[in-house]
């Protein structure tokens, strides 16, 4: 729907296609199978995701391929020039126990995250699922006084009393997960078809990244749950925000053809987008907003300023 830089936005998508068929045609595909993951939905897989990558950089790369299945996991930590491709059917569920997402000394990480790393993918029609809503009371408001002061609300005590009860949200949680995917200070990632499902935090995040390509990505989470915003950057603007996309300091990024469940108050917010982004083809009709604020230059996708 909109356009920013579109020659500079063209070079983007290149380099990120070109990312995206260098992860897909490196030496080798391996199988996750092959790894030792089963996907019988019990199985902690967290391991042989371990072992996939291991057997991915040992090769300087490749795809690891997920066959269908419902593979239950902790984080899997990508690396350089490697593709995660799920196939239809697959289905990464993260695990219900807080303490398998704490690596590297203990600390919490994403479900699939990467750190300064160059050229990954996700890609196929497969899901990632954070299994938000376990770790949630959802019959129980979140109405803390530190969240917000009432009385510089239109509603004033009114605002997300608990006699409303948890139909708008937030509701309270127990310890949670990290996000659902994210990606630190890495450069050309590229996101493909996959659907990004009931985050228990936040669901894609993008911090001090270069060339973003989105495309075909589709959010699904329960609007009640707080700070499981669709596509995320480093830092939230409200604990209750229900933005589809974020980006914070990024260089360059492309949103296509993706959508958001049903709650999303904004399609698209930005912080410090530089160089060049194209937003075009987007589901915006659950969005009470589409960007914001608009980037400058701004240019819409019939090329009139």
């Amino acid at each position: 729907m909109y356009r920013i830089c579109c020659r500079s936005a063209l070079g983007i998508a290149c380099l990120t296609l070109l990312a995206l068929q260098t992860a897909l045609a490196a030496t080798g595909v391996i199988n996750a199978i092959d790894q030792g993951a089963l996907g019988d939905g019990t199985t902690l897989n967290t391991a042989a995701f371990r072992k996939s990558v291991a057997a991915c950089v040992k090769q300087k790369g490749g795809t690891i391929y997920v066959p269908a299945g419902i593979y239950r996991t902790g984080p899997i930590q990508l690396q350089s020039n490697i593709t995660l491709r799920l196939e239809a059917g697959a289905v990464l569920l993260g695990s219900e126990v807080v303490a398998d997402y704490r690596v590297d000394g203990g600390r919490s990480r994403p479900l699939v995250w990467a750190e300064n790393a160059v050229n990954m993918a996700i890609c196929g029609l497969g899901t990632i699922d954070g299994r938000g809503d376990t770790f949630m009371h959802l019959d129980k408001p979140r109405t803390e006084a530190n969240d917000f002061e009432r009385r510089f609300t239109r509603q004033g005590e009114d605002f997300m009393s608990p006699k409303f009860g948890t139909s708008d949200g937030p509701v309270t949680y127990s310890p949670r997960p990290n996000r659902l995917v994210a990606f630190y200070n890495c450069k050309h990632v590229t996101m493909r078809d996959v659907l990004l499902k009931d985050a228990p935090c936040w669901t894609l995040n993008f911090a001090d990244c270069a060339y973003v390509d989105v495309d075909g990505v589709k959010v699904l989470n329960n609007p009640v749950i707080p700070n499981n915003d669709g596509f995320r950057g480093r830092q939230p603007n409200s604990e209750e925000a229900h933005a589809a996309i974020i980006l914070d300091s990024v260089r360059g990024a492309i949103v296509r053809n993706s959508q958001a469940a049903e709650g999303t108050t904004t399609f698209l917010m930005h912080r410090d987008l530089t160089e060049a982004g194209l937003f075009g083809n987007n589901d915006v009709t659950r969005a009470a907003i589409v960007i914001d604020p608009q980037p400058s230059p701004f240019v819409s996708s019939s090329g009139e300023k």
